[in-house]
């Protein structure tokens, strides 16, 4: 009857390949496949662990003795803001443990 298993026309046209490098973003079109495999991702991990481990530490012995006191409203305002401070450097250290590089990858690389 014209119709696929899924219910679909079959005379459906197909998508058309995809452009290479006609992301408007520019970090997309430079992404490059890794072809070998390299120890920066198993080490950037246990270093994501460790240094998120120890900023807990610090955060969860230090921060109630300064802000116990406060309203509960600030409390929570402080707690979340450094809930989300740890997220900051996380993007740069993604990219090296892909790249190698601190910055991310220029266009025209």
């Amino acid at each position: 009857m014209g119709l696929s298993a899924g219910g679909r026309s079959s005379t459906r046209r197909a998508r058309p390949p995809a452009r290479s490098g006609s992301h408007s973003d520019p970090s997309v079109r430079a992404v490059r496949v890794r072809t070998e495999p390299t120890l920066r991702i198993p080490l950037g991990i246990l270093g994501l662990l460790s240094m998120l481990g120890a900023y807990a530490l610090v955060v969860a012995r230090y921060l109630p003795e300064l802000v116990g006191t406060w309203p509960a409203w600030a409390q929570a305002i402080a707690y979340l803001l450094l809930g989300i401070v740890w997220l900051m450097p996380l993007r740069r250290f993604l990219i090296w443990m892909e790249t190698g590089r601190w910055s991310p990858p220029r266009a025209d690389e």
